[in-house]
């Protein structure tokens, strides 16, 4: 393997974990949203105006 596929195959390496990070944030968010209870308006949640 030469230099360049070395840096392709990291490149794709990095782009892959980015992608699963971001779709395990998203569910993280979603999870969250389902599970708030919009009656309970405390300070210091980001869902709450």
């Amino acid at each position: 393997m030469d230099e360049s596929e070395r840096n392709v195959d990291r490149f794709w390496k990095v782009k892959s974990a980015a992608i699963l990070n971001i779709a395990a944030i998203e569910r993280e968010r979603a999870a969250k949203v389902r599970n708030h209870n919009f009656s309970e308006n405390f300070s210091g949640c980001p869902l709450c105006p």
